[in-house]
């Protein structure tokens, strides 16, 4: 069981390493599954951590996009710098008209 254990978290390791990327909602079902397990999994924080700068990340850009005036390219090049850093298959966002 031990054994199983520490497999799934090289697993979960190693899902933030692979192309493509994963969607947040695998990785989202994959912390949900291990969390009940009575073992401290380094991996798992990792996945929560990838998860909550998606996150960020999403509500940033939506932020960005929506402002009155049209972002710069500035502001849109820190954004794809940002999204390169985050190891999860990022979510479309909102669009605007």
């Amino acid at each position: 069981m031990l054994v199983a254990r520490v497999m799934r978290d090289l697993s979960m390791g190693n899902c933030l390493c692979c192309r493509p990327r994963h969607k947040q909602s695998t990785i989202e079902v994959m912390i949900k599954e291990s969390e009940g397990l009575p073992i401290y999994l380094p991996g798992l924080e990792l996945l929560k951590d990838s998860v909550r700068r998606a996150v960020d990340w999403k509500a940033k850009a939506n932020t960005v996009l929506k402002m009155p005036e049209l972002p710069t390219l500035d502001q849109l090049k820190a954004l794809v710098a940002r999204a390169n850093a985050i190891p999860v298959r990022l979510e479309l966002v909102d669009q605007v008209v």
